[in-house]
C-alpha cells in the first residue's frame, strides 16, 4: 500500500503555511521511502513569531527555533511551491491516500492551493491518523488526555526521529507510525487467519 504522510507549519492568526514536508512510503517495498519533499516558503505576510500560539503557552518562534533562518531561503512564490508539491505528489505516484497527525494539514494545503490558482488531484483520501489511533490504541496505552505525536510513537517503543514540530520530521514519524499500525494490522489478520484454520 502506498500512502503520502503531510505535515505543515503555518503563520498564526492567518493559517497562511511557511513549510510543507511530506514523505512517501510503500508498505510493501524493502525500501519503504519512496520520495521526500520539503520546502518552507514565504507566506506574503509578517511572521509573527512572538505572538503566542492558540490554545498553548508558546510562540512560533519557540516552536520552531529553526524557523527565522529558514525564511531567510524561503521561497517566496508560494504558487511555485504548490505547483511544485503536487508535481512531486504526481510524480512518487502514491495513489490519492495522505496521512496526517491531527486534522487541518491537507485542507489546508488545497484550499490555499487553491487560493494560488494551483490546480491539485480531486477525491484526495485524507487519514487522520490521530484519531485512528486513538480509536486502536488509547484503550490499550491509556495515554494522557492531548497528547501529540511523540508520546504516540514512545508507546509503541519509538523514538521521535529528527525536530518536533518541523513539518518534514513530523511528516517522517507520522509515516513511520502509520508503518507500524500497518504491520500490526497484517501480524492481527494472519493470526486470525490461523485461528480459523
Amino acid at each position: 500500500m502506498r500512502f503520502i504522510s503531510v505535515d505543515i507549519e503555518s503563520n498564526q492568526p492567518s493559517g497562511k503555511i511557511i513549510q510543507i514536508g511530506a514523505v512517501a512510503f510503500d508498505t510493501d517495498a524493502k525500501q519503504p521511502i519512496q520520495g521526500e519533499f520539503n520546502c518552507w516558503l514565504n507566506p506574503g505576510e509578517p511572521i509573527n513569531w512572538d505572538q503566542p500560539l492558540k490554545g498553548r503557552d508558546l510562540t512560533l518562534g519557540k516552536l520552531l527555533p529553526y524557523g527565522q533562518e529558514k525564511m531567510d531561503e524561503a521561497a517566496e512564490n508560494p504558487q511555485d511551491v504548490f505547483k511544485d508539491f503536487w508535481a512531486w505528489v504526481k510524480k512518487v505516484q502514491s495513489g490519492k491516500k495522505m496521512v496526517q497527525w491531527g486534522g487541518g494539514d491537507m485542507h489546508h494545503i488545497t484550499t490555499q492551493s487553491r487560493d494560488a490558482g494551483v490546480d491539485f488531484p480531486k477525491g484526495l483520501r485524507t487519514i487522520d491518523l490521530k484519531v485512528y489511533y486513538q480509536f486502536m490504541y488509547q484503550p490499550i496505552f491509556k495515554l494522557p488526555k492531548g497528547y501529540g505525536l511523540g508520546t504516540a510513537l514512545k508507546s509503541n517503543g519509538m523514538k521521535f526521529l529528527g525536530d518536533e514540530h518541523n513539518a518534514y520530521w513530523d511528516a517522517y514519524n507520522t509515516g513511520l507510525l502509520k508503518m507500524k499500525i500497518v504491520k500490526h494490522l497484517e501480524r492481527l489478520a494472519k493470526a486470525e487467519s490461523a485461528i480459523k484454520s
